[in-house]
């Protein structure tokens, strides 16, 4: 076991942070040993999947503390996980995508998918036996996972798929890529049949509602005197094709967001290069609360786990921590959810540090040529 860590202060987006508050809890040792880059609910609500840039993949059990799995097959980072039907699924920088049941030691089928990395993975239950992936390479597949079989790839010029989030219970599932479009698939047709603009950033992280009618994208940008330029959340209503609201609570690029529902309201959790994780109404962009753990990264991925009276938000960080944060939903109005029960139930051991490295750069002075003509 290592050090003890400290869990940060949680306080109201709309507030001043109170003095830090150590909480003593006891550190877990590492699960990974480099960025954390995507994490996955399971069937089992202790147990996560989190892919890393070590090149593993782990299926990891928070409330006993062990690695129930490690696969590494990858012979490059592991940029994104999915689980779905009892299978956990890896998109790697390596342009495989492999797939692993959790009570074999080896992979179970591997596919040669994309030229590029596999930046994403989606699939839906309902839509059995495919599976899409989408990469650098500009292209976004579908694939028959019984058989490994590619059902269709379609590349579109400058598609450097970011992202994909699927619509549940549908055929269909959003695509966000730099080139600055949101493209809505349709699986039986592998056709665009929805395809918006933003306006000058383009979209790191997706999320859909269960309902079908929304969407979440989490911008690229940086804040520039307080400008908060391109690290923006923008709400998407699917059926006017249009923003329905615009968070701007982040410093620095959202690389994470999940769409959240309650009984009562919609919310948006949001997970940033700024270290925070942020709470907001996915109506009207009203801020909730905002939190962060020691020694925080970026946030690089958020799954959601629903257990009774609440949520779990699982996170994976770039600092190599799985962290899960408890929401306490048993305690709420119509009018504003009373958040102060959002806790930070368990964070594995980082293993990597914020650090600060200094480069010098001499410049010499070119000498002149000396010319003598004699």
């Amino acid at each position: 076991m290592g050090n003890l860590l400290c869990r940060r202060g949680l306080y109201a987006a709309s507030a001043e942070p109170p003095t830090p508050q150590p909480a003593q809890r006891p550190a877990v040792q590492p699960i990974v040993s480099d960025a954390i880059t995507s994490v996955a609910c399971t069937d089992n609500p202790h147990r996560i999947v989190a892919g890393s840039e070590d090149k593993s993949v782990v299926l990891y059990d928070w409330k006993e503390q062990y690695v129930v799995q490690r696969w590494q097959e990858h012979t490059r980072g592991v940029k994104k996980v999915h689980f779905t039907n009892q299978l956990v699924y890896s998109g790697s920088r390596d342009g495989t995508i492999r797939c692993w049941a959790p009570a074999e030691a080896n992979s179970v089928m591997k596919i040669d998918a994309h030229k590029m990395v596999v930046s994403s993975l989606a699939s839906d239950p309902s839509q059995a036996p495919l599976l899409a992936s989408g990469s650098r390479d500009c292209a976004v597949a579908l694939w028959d996972v019984t058989t490994g079989q590619s059902i269709s790839t379609q590349c579109i010029t400058r598609n450097l798929v970011t992202a994909m989030s699927w619509f549940a219970n549908s055929s269909t599932f959003l695509q966000t890529s730099e080139d600055l479009h949101l493209r809505i698939w349709d699986t039986r047709t592998m056709q665009a049949v929805h395809d918006f603009k933003t306006e000058h950033h383009f979209a790191l992280c997706c999320d859909t509602s269960v309902d079908g009618n929304y969407f979440v994208v989490g911008n690229n940008g940086f804040s520039s005197t307080n400008q908060h330029d391109g690290c923006e959340s923008q709400v998407w209503d699917v059926r006017k094709g249009s923003v329905l609201c615009q968070y701007q609570g982040h410093s620095q690029s959202v690389n994470s967001c999940a769409l959240l529902s309650t009984d009562s309201k919609l919310l948006v959790a949001s997970g940033s290069k700024d270290q925070t994780l942020h709470l907001w109404d996915a109506t009207s962009a009203k801020p909730v609360a905002s939190c962060c753990a020691d020694n925080n990264l970026t946030v690089s991925s958020i799954a959601v786990q629903h257990i009774q009276d609440g949520l779990e938000l699982w996170l994976g960080n770039t600092n190599g921590t799985a962290q899960i944060w408890s929401l306490d939903l048993s305690q709420h109005t119509d009018e504003l959810l009373k958040l102060q029960h959002l806790s930070l139930i368990h964070i594995s051991e980082p293993t990597r540090l914020l650090s600060i490295s200094y480069a010098v750069f001499c410049l010499k002075k070119k000498k002149k040529k000396n010319y003598n003509h004699y």
